[in-house]
């Protein structure tokens, strides 16, 4: 299974952006946003979320819709490998949160447009 750092290339390159679009957006060098692409450089859940919002797209997207994971202890704090890419698990936590919460919006909407469709 893919990285989610190399799906985050796969979509970036699937909706034609640039390296150096995604940088500008983020507020950052182009340097620096390829040294996050290629996993060179951790990336924080508050960057993540931002490059999924500049993907016009969502975490489940880019973690996989079944995150493989695993807690491991490192230097006395938590980590989460998801797909082979390690997080801390805080931030593992907040992205299960906001998968959930994304979820439970889809859930809703769906079960409004049930109820619409029924109505008609």
């Amino acid at each position: 299974m893919k990285n989610f750092y190399a799906k985050i290339r796969e979509i970036r390159e699937s909706k034609k952006l640039s390296q150096e679009y995604m940088a500008h957006q983020l507020g950052i060098s182009t340097i620096s946003y390829h040294k996050l692409e290629t996993g060179k450089t951790q990336l924080t859940l508050e960057r993540l979320q931002s490059i999924a919002q500049i993907l016009d797209t969502n975490l489940t997207e880019i973690l996989g819709a079944t995150p493989k994971t695993e807690i491991k202890e490192y230097h006395s704090n938590y980590h989460c490998s998801i797909n082979g890419d390690i997080v801390s698990a805080n931030d593992f936590l907040k992205i299960i949160q906001d998968i959930l919460a994304q979820n439970q919006a889809l859930l809703e909407q769906n079960k409004q447009l049930i109820e619409i469709w029924r109505t008609k």
